[in-house]
Order: structure tokens, then C-alpha cells, then sequence
């Protein structure tokens, strides 16, 4: 029940001149036990350890689409319980999601 990888893709530019963040484009790759739910505690540790432990994030998007053969994936964040949840068709993913790879996102933080 882990996300597998995660690195930092590029860089998207300055996103406010009023205030200076950052954003970055950070993709992951799934492991075969999606948890129930979603996997917890997603910006505490899987973001920091990529992006560094001192950030605050400010938003998180997904930044293309996520396909598993025939099935379409979306996926957010669940600020309130720093969850990164999927769903296909509305209904939370579940089960084995070894195939899904790639999955990026952007992060904006500061």
C-alpha cells in the first residue's frame, strides 16, 4: 500500500508575482494494493520527500490523463485528510493499480 516512485518532471514558473511560489511537476508510479480510501498522508510524506520537507502546498492538480486499458482515472487530493484519492466513473478505484504509471501532477507551493 505504497506509491512506488516519485520525482520532480520540470518546473512550471512563477505562479503569482504578488506572492512568490513555485510549482513543480512531480509524477508517480502506483503499487498493486491501491488502500481503501486513498493513499494517506500523501503530502506529509510522499510530496515533502520529493519536493523537500520545508514546503507548504498551496494546490495539487493532476496534469494529464490516467488510463488503464479501457478504464479512465481521475485523480485529487483530499486536502482536508491529505489523501491522494482515485476514482474511474465517479466511483473510488480500488484493487491493483500496478499498471497505472506515470501519473503526474503539478504541485504549487511555497
Amino acid at each position: 500500500m505504497a506509491i512506488t516512485n516519485g520525482a520532480t518532471v520540470g518546473q512550471q514558473g512563477m505562479g503569482s508575482t504578488v506572492r512568490m511560489t513555485n510549482q513543480a511537476r512531480v509524477k508517480l508510479d502506483l503499487d498493486a494494493s491501491y488502500p481503501a480510501g486513498g493513499y494517506t498522508n500523501f503530502v506529509a510524506t510522499t510530496i515533502k520527500e520529493i519536493l523537500g520537507s520545508k514546503i507548504t502546498v498551496l494546490d495539487i492538480q493532476q496534469a494529464g490523463p490516467i488510463v488503464d486499458g479501457a478504464a479512465y482515472y481521475s485523480a485529487h487530493w483530499d486536502r482536508e485528510n491529505d489523501k491522494l484519492v482515485l476514482e474511474t466513473g465517479g466511483v473510488a478505484a480500488a484493487g491493483d493499480l500496478s499498471a497505472i504509471t506515470a501519473i503526474e501532477f503539478i504541485v504549487t507551493y511555497i
